[in-house]
């Protein structure tokens, strides 16, 4: 198994920064080795996945001093040589989250802010992450975020994540189903009274799906687990 996390260390001029951290442990929990992958920034691991070369990684590079950040992905081999990197510059602050393999590389999701509204960005990259072959943004008439994202059976992915509520007050649960080409198909949210966010989705073998995420209200928060149909909806 691969750990990922964050390594900090000190700066003269900014105090700290954040590098990648991975760590690869056997099934007993002994360290079969870690390394630290970073630039004088603020670094920081999204997801990790391993595929048929090792393991692919989703992240986040950012100048601590400037206050943005760019998606940042890159490939190790199963003794942790990185042999493929891409940052990826936005205009505006962006976040990796999530990361997928693809019939023709990888699809990554996270959060784009460059406008002063958090937008749900989804990004199919070749296989040596160099070139992008399509680019889309969801949600640009309220603050949204993602989380997470999971190839279907069907070919299509779903995107976990939370949307703002009317008049900016909390969020909601937030599940998204685009086609290989980054279309949506549809879009349902789930929420209470307060701060609500979907993590993860598992698809099951009748085709619905099980969603996990959190919902807060009196200052209380919450472990939430809703199970849907195949359109994302609660079956009555």
């Amino acid at each position: 198994d691969l750990v990922t996390g964050v390594q900090t260390c000190a700066l003269p001029i900014s105090g700290e920064e954040t590098d990648f951290y991975f760590l690869k442990i056997d099934n007993q929990g002994t360290v079969i080795w870690e390394d630290a992958w970073g630039f004088s920034l603020n670094d920081q691991c999204g997801q990790i996945i391993a595929y048929e070369h090792g393991y692919a990684v989703v992240g986040t590079t950012g100048d601590i001093l400037s206050g943005n950040s760019d998606l940042y992905v890159l490939a190790l081999t199963e003794d942790g040589t990185v042999f493929e990197s891409k940052d990826w510059e936005n205009n505006g602050n962006t976040s990796g989250a999530s990361i997928v393999r693809t019939n023709d590389g990888f699809l990554v999701t996270g959060t784009l802010n460059s406008t002063g509204k958090n937008q749900i960005f989804c990004s199919s990259l070749s296989e040596n992450f160099q070139n992008k072959n399509w680019e889309k943004f969801y949600g640009t008439t309220s603050n949204h975020s993602a989380n997470s994202i999971l190839k279907t059976d069907t070919e299509n992915f779903l995107i976990c994540g939370a949307s703002e509520k009317n008049q900016g007050n909390g969020s909601d649960q937030f599940i998204m189903n685009i086609s290989s080409n980054g279309d949506t198909l549809w879009t349902n949210t789930f929420g209470h009274i307060d701060q609500d966010q979907a993590s993860y989705a598992m698809e099951l073998t009748d085709g619905s799906y099980a969603v996990l995420g959190s919902t807060s209200f009196d200052n209380n928060q919450m472990i939430s687990l809703i199970k849907t149909n195949e359109n994302g909806r609660i079956n009555e």
